[in-house]
């Protein structure tokens, strides 16, 4: 079965009430990879969410609560020593930024 792991953009966009279209299309998103058991997070990616909702004023009760039903959709990948080192390394040798390469080295 092919999962797929989900960019942080995506929660972010899920809970954004000022961007309707791109908050259907992430719930849509999020809801059919759900649904064919598909849908895989990361600890990075739920730590980036809760991030950028504090940052933007979401009180931390609401982002608390996003977080633990996201955890319950699907598999959460953890962060590993083994994935920073993979990730330094994609940053030499593919050019891309460190965080972008530590989604690509969990995945």
């Amino acid at each position: 079965m092919a999962r797929s792991l989900v960019d942080t953009n995506i929660l972010v966009y899920s809970r954004d009430l000022n961007e309707p279209v791109k908050r259907a299309q992430a719930i849509e998103v999020i809801d059919q990879l759900r649904a064919s058991g598909e849908l895989v997070l990361s600890a990075q990616c739920l730590n980036e969410f809760s991030s950028t909702s504090l940052r933007r004023g979401t009180p931390i009760s609401e982002v608390r609560i996003a977080v633990s039903r996201w955890h319950d959709l699907g598999d959460v990948l953890p962060l590993t020593g083994a994935a920073t080192a993979a990730a330094l390394t994609a940053v030499e040798q593919y050019r891309l930024s460190f965080w972008d390469a530590l989604l690509w080295a969990t995945a």
